[in-house]
């Protein structure tokens, strides 16, 4: 049966923390594709984030998403780190501008502009009322970050440091990503 409404995520079963961690993922995530894949793509389910309209079509960014910061995670501690594709990690910078940052209280001294420099993209961070909010947009800023829609995303979500990408202005912007957001 669906969850219509939100999930006592308390009462669900713990991960085991043994060698049958990775039999218990590989079922849930074999229970998770097939209940998305069943779902018709307007019917209404719910997310803990209240997107709107609320449908399947979240779980399925939301999970890409996942998947790829913790591929590059276990790739990092492999020591065989690849970047994540373009068109993914475009959408995850527009995610962590849509979903996660904005409900962020936060201020980074002034203004951010992201510049992906492998695609036709561009955001402008601002802390309006104490929260961050993100528009697409070509506009001067106290600080830019230039480099690849994968390092952009990186940056996002704390995996790579600011200083291994191009910074121009004022690197104290830049840099208070990491203190003051918390992902």
């Amino acid at each position: 049966m669906r969850e219509r409404g939100p999930v006592d995520f308390a009462a669900l079963p713990a991960m085991p923390k043994d060698d049958n961690i990775v039999d218990v993922f590989d079922e849930r995530a074999a229970a998770l594709v097939s209940a998305l894949a069943d779902l018709p793509e307007d019917e209404p389910i719910w997310n803990w984030f209240g997107v709107e309209p609320p449908i399947p079509g979240f779980y399925h960014r939301r999970m890409a998403q996942e998947v790829a910061i913790h591929r590059y995670d276990g790739q990092t501690a492999a020591g065989t780190a690849s970047p994540i594709d373009t068109a993914l990690a475009v959408d995850g910078v527009d995610e962590m501008f849509s979903l996660m940052a904005n409900d962020n209280p936060a201020d980074l001294g002034g203004s951010l502009h992201l510049h992906a420099t492998d695609a036709e993209c561009e955001w402008v961070v601002r802390s309006v009322d104490g929260k961050l909010v993100a528009t697409p947009e070509h506009a001067k800023a106290d600080a830019a970050v230039r480099g690849s829609a994968s390092d952009l995303v990186l940056f996002l979500w704390n995996r790579i440091d600011v200083t291994s990408l191009d910074v121009v202005g004022d690197p104290a912007v830049a840099h208070a990503w990491k203190d003051q957001v918390k992902i």
